[in-house]
């Protein structure tokens, strides 16, 4: 089913597109298909969580992102929005797969205060998903040597896999490991500060 979404809206999108290339000088180049951070709902964690309440039960502790399962909802969103493109011949540009950026979904946000996550499970999901580390709040202190070793990890698995990857962690000045960050930016939510 959600693949059956993705391919209406990217159909519509990409209908949009071509008429304004051929209105204009603009030329269409693609559609980049991401599934999209929230801020003002309830966003990607919560879908997470509501997926896997559903098949572990909801009673049932480590529903959040960065429990076992958390890899396999990230390739299945991934491969939907991919395999509703190919399937409807829409052409697909950018990362367009699934983003897990921490401070830019509440959801996401609200696992990491509670400790649902670490930055490797992050990691670990974006071997299957589009975009990798991102927007992740980390200690203003954080060591040249984590750091480097975290962009190591991620350019072994964008070049393992062929395919681009980011990594934008977000040193906080003065901010410790489990501090709550204090944004005050319309494009930021607040989450606790992670260790790499």
């Amino acid at each position: 089913k959600l693949k059956d979404l993705y391919c209406k809206y990217l159909v519509l999108v990409q209908d949009a597109c071509l008429i304004v290339e051929t209105e204009s000088e603009f030329r269409y180049a693609g559609i980049d298909g991401s599934m999209n951070p929230s801020l003002s709902g309830s966003g990607i964690g919560s879908a997470f969580h509501n997926l896997l309440a559903c098949v572990k039960g909801k009673e049932q502790r480590g529903n959040d992102i960065g429990s076992t399962g958390s890899v396999a909802i990230s390739y299945i969103i991934t491969n939907s929005i991919r395999s509703a493109a190919e399937n409807a011949n829409v052409q697909l540009t950018g990362y367009s797969g699934l983003m897990l950026p921490q401070l830019e979904d509440k959801g996401l946000a609200a696992a990491g205060v509670k400790g649902a996550f670490k930055v490797s499970d992050l990691l670990l999901c974006s071997a299957v998903c589009g975009v990798g580390i991102d927007t992740v709040p980390v200690a203003g202190d954080v060591s040249q040597e984590n750091l480097a070793l975290l962009l190591l990890d991620m350019h072994c698995l964008a070049s393992k896999w062929s395919k681009p990857l980011s990594c934008r962690v977000m040193p906080v000045p003065q901010g410790r490991v489990g501090d709550m960050t204090s944004f005050n930016s319309p494009y930021l939510t607040n989450s606790k500060i992670m260790d790499i």
